[in-house]
């Protein structure tokens, strides 16, 4: 059955409880799949950045984590534009 997991995805390790981010997934010459999770806690001025290595049986996909749709509609950057005046 294959996974539903992906990179950037929020997920649980089911054995240490541990919640964090999918940044990598690692897969072994013996066909072993593992993943790690990155979690980063900010605490005061102080940045605390933890990763697990998990095994791919143990990891259970919490939600889209880094990869849900942002509702903020696009808008254009003021990079370069041609106008239709210069084009004449």
């Amino acid at each position: 059955m294959p996974r539903e997991i992906k990179l950037g995805d929020k997920c649980n390790d089911a054995v240490s409880g541990f919640v964090g981010i999918a940044t990598q997934r690692i897969e072994c010459l013996n066909g072993c799949i593992r993943w790690l999770l990155a979690e980063c806690k900010v605490e005061g001025e102080k940045n605390e950045f933890r990763t697990v290595e998990v095994d791919e049986q143990t990891v259970i996909k919490i939600d889209d984590g880094l990869n849900k749709k942002n509702p903020v509609e696009k808008t254009k950057t003021g990079g370069p534009t041609l106008m239709k005046s210069y084009l004449k």
